[in-house]
């Protein structure tokens, strides 16, 4: 059996085109996540709730499927509402909490579980 890689260059800058544009057809879903992202207004978001949803999401998988939707359930409306704008429709709860933390954690240790 044959495995065929990739090529390798070291010299590559970057995985990832910069823009979105380069790498995606108009009209992606992408583009509308962006826009939610770049619009989300965080400053009304607690440390300490910003931090049990980091722990939920690091712990997500070790938790059984009832008790760990219930609680996305509880901390993403605790987030959506003191966030704006809130989720759009059909959005999991960690798919929320997870996108709202990345905005909100450029860098820091803030949000990371302890």
């Amino acid at each position: 059996m044959t495995t065929s890689y990739l090529p390798y260059d070291p010299q590559q800058q970057f995985l990832l085109p910069h823009a979105l544009q380069d790498w995606l057809p108009e009209g992606h879903l992408a583009y509308f996540i962006s826009d939610t992202v770049d619009s989300l207004d965080l400053s009304a978001l607690p440390d300490a709730l910003a931090t049990s949803a980091a722990s939920y999401l690091s712990r997500y998988w070790q938790l059984n499927s009832a008790p760990r939707d219930a609680l996305g359930q509880q901390l993403a409306a605790d987030v959506a509402a003191r966030v704006s704008p809130p989720p759009p429709p059909g959005l999991a709860p960690a798919a929320y909490l997870h996108t709202v933390l990345a905005e909100r954690c450029t860098g820091c240790e803030l949000c990371l579980p302890k």
